[in-house]
């Protein structure tokens, strides 16, 4: 089991407060073939809150996602968070199907693709954790995380494509609950 260290640049919202660092959310970490397997601890489970299978139906910013996508001809595709409600404001989390590669963007942060090792044209399932100004994604084994700076009132979540049509299989989020509660 292990920890990552979140770290990212002073926030662009005054509604996020800076600090310097902090743990990430503790993962499982095993050695699958040659290469190291990140996953979240099982024991998160026992924060879901209450379940929804549409990203309209929630809107927050402590939430867990697992959306699963069929690629279909898209070039990008994946899931806004933190989004306005004018839809100006946003942060993606997104699979590019040309590399293979996974990553979070949006407003103040840079692209950093994540390699994710899932064969192309397969599947691809984005297990996200949104906590606040913190986002962490696992596909495949693979981990990115990384920190976001909306303006408070930036809640909503869409899914997307880019460059063509991907479906969207199944799409489970869970509304957070506190760990001190």
């Amino acid at each position: 089991m292990m920890h990552g260290w979140v770290t990212g640049p002073r926030s662009t919202a005054k509604a996020v407060p800076y600090w310097e660092g902090a743990h990430s959310i503790p993962r499982v970490v095993e050695l699958k073939g040659d290469r190291l397997w990140q996953e979240p601890i099982p024991e998160l489970k026992v924060l879901r809150g209450k379940h929804h299978t549409a990203a309209d139906q929630v809107k927050g910013d402590a939430l867990e996602m697992i959306a699963t996508f069929v690629p279909g001809d898209a070039k990008t595709f994946g899931v806004k968070l933190r989004v306005s409600d004018d839809g100006r404001q946003f942060t993606r989390v997104y699979f590019d199907t040309a590399s293979g590669t996974f990553g979070v963007d949006g407003q103040a942060l840079k692209r950093h693709p994540q390699q994710s090792y899932v064969k192309s044209g397969n599947p691809v399932t984005l297990h996200i954790f949104l906590d606040r100004s913190i986002v962490e994604v696992y596909v495949n084994g693979a981990a990115q995380t990384a920190r976001t700076f909306p303006e408070a009132g930036s809640l909503g979540i869409e899914v997307f494509s880019e460059g063509g049509k991907a479906e969207l299989k199944t799409l489970d989020v869970w509304e957070m609950k506190s760990m001190w509660e």
